[in-house]
């Protein structure tokens, strides 16, 4: 299950799928104001990321990182396929399956970082049992940022979604104990940072590794497509704030280049990982 593995120093980074998908949001919709033609060249250049000519492919990645004898996930999926989304898809999540195949059960994990409160990050974080939630993962602190709780407890925030989650997966988080609200440059471990990386969510959070004299980042949704890795200012449907999220792609662009770091990109085909690399000027993404 897992899709690809990566070692930043000492620390150990599985890609894992919890579904790989064709969005239900046609490329036109998802990626509002761009011309059909301007995705010519990034067909050929990603193939893997495109199921038609208007269809966006996906992968809902999560990530299992191995740091100084720590056991974390990063992000939940979408979830079994009792939750909203994963029975609008037809498809359930099979994050749990995927861990299995590494040798971690729900119990292992002391650490869950969500990167945002978005449906397709969170759907594993409890489940049902006898009528009642229970953490998914029992043991762990769900670490997610102060400004994304704040702003998806709010009823405003909540009726512009698409499906109503939040009591189920992500307000359960408070009352059975697992949640820890985080901030800027939050430590982890000495190993891994959480980076406020906001405009697609307020609390969006990226993970910084750094170990060993060498740098990756997990960024999330901070950019969801790799044509985007050339076109930072191209908007995205799902962006809660469309001018900070093309800022922050600019900004974390620009600092994965200059300090050579791998990045995870956990809606990138086969976990994601890879490099920004300059073809004749335009930066674009190159998978490893």
């Amino acid at each position: 299950m897992s899709d690809g593995r990566l070692a930043i120093g000492n620390v150990q980074i599985v890609g894992l799928s919890d579904a790989a998908i064709d969005s239900p949001f046609t490329l036109d919709q998802a990626f509002p104001g761009v011309p059909a033609d301007a995705w010519e060249p990034y067909r050929e250049q990603y193939p893997g990321v495109f199921g038609g000519p208007n269809v966006w492919h996906l992968d809902i990645g999560c990530y299992l990182v191995r740091s100084r004898g720590r056991t974390i996930l990063v992000d939940t999926g979408i979830g079994p396929a009792s939750t909203a989304l994963s029975a609008f898809l037809q498809t359930g999540g099979r994050l749990l399956e995927a861990l299995r195949a590494e040798g971690v059960g729900p119990e292992d994990v002391d650490t869950v970082i969500i990167s945002h409160l978005h449906v397709d990050h969170v759907g594993w974080n409890v489940q049902e049992e006898d009528g009642r939630a229970r953490l998914t993962f029992p043991r762990a602190r769900y670490l997610v940022h102060e400004a994304d709780w704040a702003a998806f407890q709010r009823p405003e925030v909540q009726e512009r979604l698409p499906f109503q989650y939040v009591d189920q997966l992500v307000t359960p988080l408070l009352t059975l104990g697992g949640l820890e609200l985080t901030s800027d440059g939050r430590a982890v471990t000495d190993e891994l940072t959480l980076l406020h990386t906001p405009g697609h969510t307020p609390g969006h959070q990226s993970v910084l590794v750094v170990s060993g004299g060498e740098r990756a980042i997990l960024w999330g949704d901070a950019i969801v497509h790799p044509a985007q890795v050339t076109e930072p200012e191209w908007p995205f449907l799902q962006d809660m704030e469309g001018a900070q999220a093309a800022e922050a792609r600019r900004h974390l662009l620009d600092r994965v280049e200059a300090e050579g770091m791998t990045v995870a990109a956990c809606h990138f085909p086969e976990g994601g990982f890879g490099r920004l690399v300059r073809l004749e000027g335009p930066r674009y993404w190159q998978g490893l």
